[in-house]
Order: structure tokens, then C-alpha cells, then sequence
């Protein structure tokens, strides 16, 4: 991953027509998506507001523990019922 995002930083990717993705949200999308994999909510939600994604006044706490009961409800489901995403394919 590091790799990738290191080779991708130096190319100056492109986000289309939308714009380029500044270094501060690069940053804070390599943290995000590095907090999903360790299910570090506090970090989920502190990448997430630095990316803009909410208001810069939201409480992270409260803001992570509401990343958690979604991410557990979300794991629960997949282990209850695992093969229920790829039946709706």
C-alpha cells in the first residue's frame, strides 16, 4: 500500500474532472482506510472529519463510537448471513 500511495503522491493523480486530491486529504484517506483495517474508530473518524466529510465541530468521540456500531453491524451481518451480499449480485 505504501508503495502504491508513494508512486501515485508522485504522479500528481488526477481525481478527473473533479479536481486533484490535495496531500492534507491523501494523508488523512491513507489514515482512514488504514483505520478500517485495524478497526481503530477514533482515527476512522478523525481522518474522515480532516477530509471534509463532516462538520470540523463534530465530536470525534461520540462521532467514532457511531463508526463502530455501524461497522459492527455491518460485520455481524456479513458473519450471520455470509453469503447474503453475493446472493444480491
Amino acid at each position: 500500500m505504501l508503495q502504491v500511495s508513494t508512486y501515485i503522491r508522485q504522479k500528481n493523480l488526477s481525481a478527473g474532472i473533479v479536481g486533484r486530491i490535495s496531500p492534507k486529504t491523501w494523508a488523512a484517506m491513507e489514515v482512514f482506510l488504514g483505520s478500517i483495517a485495524i478497526e481503530d474508530y477514533d482515527s476512522m473518524a478523525s481522518a474522515l472529519i480532516e477530509m471534509g466529510a463532516t462538520n470540523k465541530d463534530v465530536d470525534t468521540k461520540a462521532f467514532a463510537r457511531d463508526l463502530e456500531k455501524v461497522f459492527s453491524s455491518i460485520k455481524a451481518s456479513i458473519v450471520t448471513h455470509p453469503y447474503s451480499l453475493v446472493s444480491h449480485m
